[in-house]
This record gives C-alpha cells, structure tokens and sequence, in this order.
C-alpha cells in the first residue's frame, strides 16, 4: 500500500506503518495511528491494496473532527492491549535510585512493609485500596502551547510517548453516554461508554485539551507478568489547570460499564476501613518485627508523618514508596468540605523516593492514628533537592504541627 500526506507530500506505506515512526506530520500521524490501531487491535489488515486505500479514505474522514484545536492530532482510538511486556522495577537502569530497593510493588504491600511506629494490617489494607484509584497515564502528543520552562521543551508538537502517573476520582462514572470519539475503533456504530470521571495528575503530565485528548488511562497495572486485568479509559479534556502549582484535572471516558461498580466496591470498604480507625489511640502494632521492610529498604525513621507515594515509575507498574514529611507551605484559605474536617490548600516537600514516570502519582500523608490527613499529586524536585507536591489539601488541625516540623 502507498499513499501521501497532504501537507507535507511525503510518501508512506507498510513498511512506515510498521515502524510506527512518531517522526511524521500531523496528517500523517493521524492516518499512520487509525491504521495501526486497526491492525493490532481488529486483526483487519489485508493485503489487498484496494481495500486497504478504502481504510486510508475512511480514516481521513473519521479524524476529520479532532478534539483538540486543530494544531495537533485528534482524540486518539482506545488502545485494546496494554503493550509489550515490562521488565520488573529492578531491572530497569536509573541513575536517580539504582536497583529500587525503596519501591515496593503494591500487591505486595502488608502491614511489616511499613515503618516500625506505622505497622497495622488496618493501614496497609487502607494503602493498598487507595492504590485502586491510582492510574498510569501514557501521553502521544506534547502541545506546543506549553509555557517556557515547563518541561519537555524538546517535545513540543511531536508525538513521542510520554508516561507519569495519576488519581481517579469515580463520581459520575456509573452513568452512561453515548461514546464522543469520532475515531473510536472499537465499533464504528453508536455505542455506550461510561459517564465523565476526573484524573487530577501534575500539569506537566498532562497540561492541555490536546494533550488530554491523546492520553490513556490504565487501571489497575499492579503485576507485569499479568496484565489481563488491565483496564482502559480515555482522556477527553482538561477541566483545571494551575501551571504555577503544577496540578491539572482531566475528564475522561471508559468503554468498560463494569469498572464504576469495581472501583466503588474499593472505595466503600476503604470508606469501612477508614471509619473504624480511632481517634484518639495510636496504631496497634503488629507482633512481627517487620523482616519484610528491613530486607527491602523500606522501613524509614518517621516522628509524627507518614508519606507515601503510590504511582508507575518508569511508567511500568504500580508501585509505592515511603518517606518523611519534611515542610508544608499554606497556599489557601480553609474550606468546608461535606463529611470532611476543614481543608487548607498546600504543597508539601518530603523525602519519599521518585523516579520518571511518578510525576502526578498520590501523595499521602498519614498520622499515627493512620488518618489520611494530607495528599497531592507528585510534582518534582524542588530547588533545595527535596521532592515537592503540586497542589493538594490538608486538615487544617494538623497544618501547625505539620508547618513546625523540624528542617
């Protein structure tokens, strides 16, 4: 099969399609990733190059109405399979924590992985399904309206992968809607996807309309050695941007009705979990002395604070690790939230371990009654070296002991 790109005349066929090249135009990309789409995902490719130019036609005419502004490619089809197999977190090279022995995978997390003076089955059951709701965001497209000094200036207007990771909030998922891509390739007929949720990640993950239009949402990528429970959504915007405390909002879709009713079955027991937590009494301890946590590098010295990360680094699977709460700054009057104490708006620096790929994971901040008492999405490095959050909440009754801790 060959073919051409209307705006810049470079010939394509096959042998590009299979290289997947993110080198191209935007009009090429656009036909380039309908038809490989197809073929990995439908198993519809033939050899005839006459019906294979009827997919070329068909395809311009499906981008036609791209989501985003028009200077970048469109809303990109549900991809059907997570993709090739991941190495283990070890494995991987980095420069910043060679090996990762202060990661754990959370599938593996109980209650002697934590810290001596956090050490409670109740906590870890309460970490591991908050890790539920964390998800690995695979971005295709940099928008080119990024501002100077943002990150990844070198990819502006291409569509090299970018990975980084996020929070889902569920409300209005369980409702359904006729689905809005105009370049879904699961069924070219009108079909039904799930009601708008909201991801909140770091605005430099995922900064604008085109950008989120052009990313994808995996729940639950907990084992690289079984991904078969993996499900997909679909970024369709962004709802809030705050550039100069690196958070953003985005809207999405999911094609799987059935996840609303799983991730609401997390969250009820998490609710459970979380209702039974005393007020007044630290964590009960557990017996063992905790082989698991000293054997992986895990346990760490914390005074009043746990801070955990919970994200896909390296954009591989999901994986936790644990630090110390070391400075929040206010940032924000006190609100009153519905069934909540009274929240102030922050950012939090600490020592918990990053990689690539954490950007946007959860941050949370437990006390010694195993309350969640702050979280934000992961930022970056600050300028003192420290890891910073983006912007987050705290309980305003621990904001003074949380704002005096020792530097």
């Amino acid at each position: 099969m060959q073919g051409g790109c209307s705006k810049c005349n470079k010939a394509w066929s096959w042998s590009r399609l299979k290289e997947a090249s993110t080198n191209v135009c935007t009009e090429c990309y656009k036909v380039l990733r309908e038809l490989k789409d197809c073929a990995s995902n439908l198993s519809c490719v033939s050899n005839s190059p006459k019906k294979s130019a009827s997919s070329k036609s068909r395809t311009e005419e499906m981008m036609s109405k791209p989501l985003g502004s028009g200077s970048a490619p469109g809303q990109q089809p549900l991809r059907q399979n997570v993709g090739a197999a991941m190495p283990p977190l070890k494995n991987v090279p980095c420069s910043k924590n060679p090996g990762h022995p202060r990661f754990l995978p959370v599938r593996r997390l109980t209650a002697d992985s934590l810290p001596r003076d956090f050490r409670s089955p109740h906590l870890a059951d309460i970490i591991r399904l908050k890790g539920e709701e964390t998800v690995r965001l695979t971005v295709t497209w940099t928008s080119p309206d990024r501002p100077q000094g943002f990150g990844y200036e070198e990819l502006k207007g291409t569509t090299t992968i970018r990975r980084g990771s996020g929070t889902a909030f569920v409300m209005n998922m369980g409702k359904t809607q006729r689905c809005p891509s105009t370049t879904c390739s699961r069924n070219l007929r009108p079909h039904q996807v799930s009601g708008v949720f909201k991801v909140v990640t770091a605005a430099h993950v995922v900064f604008d309309d085109t950008e989120a239009g052009n990313t994808t949402v995996d729940f639950f990528l907990d084992d690289e050695r079984e991904t078969g429970n993996v499900v997909i959504a679909q970024g369709v915007k962004i709802t809030s941007v705050d550039v100069e405390n690196n958070r953003s909002v985005m809207e999405c879709i999911t094609h799987d009705l059935q996840l609303y009713d799983k991730l609401q079955h997390f969250r009820e027991r998490k609710d459970r979990l979380l209702s039974e937590i005393p007020t007044k009494q630290s964590l009960p301890s557990t017996a063992n002395a905790g082989a698991d946590a000293v054997s992986t590098g895990l346990a760490v010295s914390t005074d009043n604070y746990l801070t955990i990360l919970i994200s896909h680094p390296h954009g591989g699977t999901k994986h936790i690790s644990f630090g110390e709460l070391q400075k929040v700054t206010r940032s924000g009057s006190s609100v009153n939230v519905k069934d909540m104490p009274p929240l102030v708006r922050c950012t939090m620096n600490y020592s918990t371990p990053t990689c690539p790929g954490s950007g946007g994971g959860t941050v949370n901040v437990f006390n010694k009654l195993g309350q969640c008492v702050a979280f934000a999405p992961h930022f970056g490095v600050s300028e003192s070296g420290t890891n910073k959050s983006g912007a987050g909440w705290i309980r305003e009754s621990e904001l003074t002991s949380a704002t005096s801790l020792k530097k």
